[in-house]
């Protein structure tokens, strides 16, 4: 069992064994679980690194990041520069469909929507642009729209679950309705909850995934 301040020296270490990363940029708090990260750093995949370290972390059930990011007033780059590299990385990333992906940039938030026909290539558009200078935030609007015809197969989606590594998919309830896939159950973490999702992404045919998992970890002292 953990405590609060249990939980939140994990965290804390976890951040600093991240080469990126340095200690003072980001603060650490935590209540019943659920882990609070603040500060600012330079770029918006220190941004990144830092919310994925506390997610991997025993104990975390869910992470809230206000973590800010600025660049040097040397290095301030304008919206039109900042939109010019995301629509150039797209283009140059074979993963992602020729323009099906709309791009706006506001105050260096950099907005992405538009269809694609599977979740990975989603998740390609937003690490595409992780490092590009300026970004503040990645906000992914794209939606899924599969071309599958067949029906999902609700037995290979539990196959799947139970052939990774790190879930304990025992616990997790799979029903299928329409395109859609629920979740409901128990996972002992935040990452098993979301590496759940991700295997549920890959089954063809699945335009939406509605994860109900509980995080199920005793703390004490809360």
């Amino acid at each position: 069992m953990k405590t609060n301040e249990d939980l939140q020296q994990d965290v804390e270490d976890a951040l600093k064994w991240e080469p990126l990363l340095e200690a003072a940029e980001i603060g650490v708090a935590v209540k019943n679980g659920i882990v609070t990260l603040s500060g600012t750093v330079d770029n918006y995949l220190k941004k990144m690194q830092a919310e994925e370290a506390a997610k991997k972390v025993a104990g975390v059930t869910a992470v809230v990041e206000t973590i800010d990011v600025k660049l040097p007033d040397s290095k301030a780059r304008t919206d039109y520069d900042i939109a010019v590299e995301v629509v150039s990385a797209l283009q140059d990333n074979w993963n992602i469909p020729a323009d099906c992906v709309k791009v706006k940039v506001e105050h260096g938030y950099v907005y992405l929507s538009g269809t694609l026909p599977w979740d990975y290539q989603r998740e390609a558009a937003k690490r595409t642009i992780h490092d590009i200078e300026g970004v503040k935030e990645v906000v992914n609007l794209i939606h899924i729209t599969s071309k599958e015809a067949t029906p999902i197969e609700r037995q290979k989606v539990i196959d799947a679950l139970l052939r990774h590594w790190s879930i304990n998919a025992n616990n997790i309830h799979v029903a299928v309705s329409g395109s859609t896939v629920i979740l409901t159950g128990f996972v002992s973490s935040l990452y098993q909850k979301e590496e759940a999702e991700k295997v549920v992404w890959k089954a063809p045919g699945v335009t939406h995934v509605d994860n109900q998992l509980n995080i199920d970890f005793d703390f004490t002292n809360l």
